[in-house]
């Protein structure tokens, strides 16, 4: 039997400073390139059409660039044990390299059922790191900030393409396990992953795209202007975090780029608070790597006892933006359609499902989840349990969404661009048009009721039974205790983030 080692691709989806591509390159064995569609991972309820969109559209990327090497990138849609089932009936597999994912559950019993595939095969399995976050076996809590930087600050791995061997496979076993191959010789009987109705940027080549867009075009004064303000933060924000959620990108290759070029006075200070977004990124994932309880539980058990009554009607008027507060529901339908919000929305989101609507923040989570093209488990749970006020950790901050139009939205324009109806409304009063006149609401052609749903809350009372409730916990001796141990136990928070005051919830 040929022996070969194999690459197994997950959420790294791009061919430089790619460790397990690297190691395996350097082994000198045959190499097979592989990605899996897996049912356990796309079945999953957190799991949108939107990602496998992303997915297909940077593997589609990095076919196109192993084509000149006549590589092929294969592709299927089985689990990645059922494909080391098939292989080992045909090579000898000496090692899978892969990379570490920061990840839920459902994906960590898939790593472990590999692991033991592997092991019970003979086959050495290597999870390398994937990017500045540390497996909770390696990180040293009190020097994981230093840990990072020196993360950062090491050599990229250098891929040669060229030096990758090629293992040969018939077309039986092609057919059998790799029946979605993107090559550019389309062979009768392949299906073909279908992406076309999502307008998506994914791929390694996209994401060096969009980085020198904003590197070179946006972080000169405006993006700290901008990232908050709803209408403006589609454009003006970097717009990597779907390229880092998927691999397309790394952090330490946005650094080496940041340390090569030369930047004026308002460029630095918005890159300052880029870097500080990317640090806060590093640290929400690091949290959860080390607590991936945080997935299905409350980080401070003391509130284990509220928002225990689960209201579809309001959950179904919320995701169908039909809630009555303007900006809640153009909100909903910018992710739905782009599948990007800014955290500033998806804040005030997230705050309205918990505090105003009163539900579990857990079970809102497949909503959530499958909307956003960057979800990212790591960075979500932890923002998530800020925001719903489920760790005690961070001042109480209920977003109440006619406050945030103003804030955000006071000019309503990103009210207009998702809900037309406000078209000929004031721009100061797209966010409440509850105080609109009668006589107010016939002139502008949005009548309460009828072309726009009342409010389905009232929000001053939700917010104050909110805040009451969960203060009233929070003074309880037992929640100050155990709240002063989960900080103690915390990852110490960067003095950069905030003065080193915890107080995540918003940026």
């Amino acid at each position: 039997m040929e022996v070969i080692n194999i690459v197994w691709f997950k959420k790294d989806l791009r061919l430089s400073d790619h460790a397990p591509l690297y190691y395996a390159i350097k082994a000198g064995l045959p190499i097979l390139l592989i990605y899996c569609f897996e049912p356990s991972q796309t079945n999953h309820p957190t799991y949108g059409e939107v990602h496998r969109a992303f997915a297909a559209s940077s593997l589609a990327d990095l076919q196109q660039q192993l084509n000149p090497y006549g590589h092929v990138l294969h592709i299927s849609n089985l689990e990645f044990t059922r494909v080391l089932e098939v292989l080992l009936s045909h090579y000898k597999i000496h090692s899978v390299f892969t990379h570490h994912e920061v990840t839920m559950l459902h994906t960590r019993n898939r790593i472990e059922a590999v692991a033991q595939v592997c092991a019970n095969n003979n086959i050495t399995f290597n999870q390398l790191t994937s990017d500045s976050i540390l497996s909770k076996s390696l990180v040293e809590p009190q020097n994981w900030l230093q840990q990072r930087n020196a993360w950062i600050n090491s050599d990229l791995f250098a891929i040669s393409l060229d030096k990758i061997q090629k293992a040969n496979l018939s077309e039986e076993i092609i057919q059998q396990i790799f029946p979605l191959n993107l090559t550019e010789r389309k062979s009768k009987g392949r299906k073909q992953l279908k992406y076309e109705n999502i307008q998506i940027i994914a791929g390694e080549t996209k994401a060096q795209q969009l980085l020198n867009d904003f590197l070179l075009n946006k972080a000169k004064g405006e993006y700290r202007k901008n990232r908050n303000i709803a209408f403006n933060a589609g454009t003006w924000g970097s717009r990597l975090s779907a390229s880092l959620a998927f691999g397309n990108i790394n952090i330490r290759q946005i650094y080496r780029q940041l340390k090569s070029l030369q930047f004026n006075a308002a460029a630095k200070l918005d890159l300052k608070a880029f870097k500080a977004q990317l640090l806060l990124r590093d640290f929400a994932k690091q949290v959860f790597e080390i607590n991936p309880q945080l997935e299905h539980q409350n980080l401070n058990y003391v509130v284990n006892g509220i928002r225990l009554k689960w209201n579809e009607e309001m959950f179904d008027a919320f995701t169908s933006a039909k809630t009555g507060f303007p900006l809640i529901d153009a909100s909903v339908l910018c992710l739905s359609k782009t599948g990007f919000i800014s955290h500033s929305l998806r804040a005030l989101l997230i705050s309205f499902v918990a505090h105003h609507l009163w539900l579990d923040w857990r079970k809102a989570t497949p909503y959530f989840a499958g909307q956003m093209i960057d979800f990212d488990p790591g960075i979500y749970f932890w923002n998530t349990q800020i925001i719903a006020g489920c760790t005690g950790l961070t001042p109480l901050n209920i977003l109440n969404p006619i406050k945030e139009a103003g804030r955000t939205d006071k000019n309503g324009l990103f009210i207009k661009q998702w809900l037309p109806r406000f078209k000929l409304v004031p721009g100061a009063l797209c966010g409440q048009p509850q105080s609109l006149k009668q006589l107010e609401q016939e002139m502008y052609h949005l009548r309460l009721g009828r072309e726009y749903p009342l409010p389905i809350v009232n929000i001053n009372e939700t917010e104050l039974f909110a805040k009451q409730h969960l203060e009233k916990i929070y003074q309880k001796p037992v929640a100050i205790k155990e709240t002063a141990a989960i900080l103690e136990s915390l990852l110490p928070v960067p003095a950069i983030l905030n003065n080193g005051k915890l107080n995540l919830s918003r940026n």
